[in-house]
């Protein structure tokens, strides 16, 4: 895959993906070479501390226009987090 041209990523409806693979993903969203704008996890089990952690990732880069993390496991602290991001 080459991640300059990557733009859309929808890994939507898969809740066995691990804590090393959104540690994986994560590095991608801070890494300013990649071209990644769209992020989809819907009903991927997320909870408040990882979606924190691509949060973070994803307010270093500067790019995601668009994030979908809808039917997940995100409570009021998540949504600061995406606020914050926002």
């Amino acid at each position: 895959m080459n991640k300059q041209v990557v733009r859309h990523l929808d890994i939507s409806d898969n809740p066995l993906l691990t804590k090393a693979f959104y540690s994986e993903l994560n590095e991608l969203l801070s890494d300013n070479t990649v071209a990644l704008e769209r992020i989809e996890i819907e009903g991927n089990n997320v909870g408040d501390l990882i979606l924190h952690e691509m949060c973070t990732a994803m307010i270093e880069a500067k790019k995601i226009v668009y994030l979908n993390v809808s039917k997940n496991r995100i409570t009021d602290v998540g949504a600061r987090d995406i606020a914050i991001l926002i």
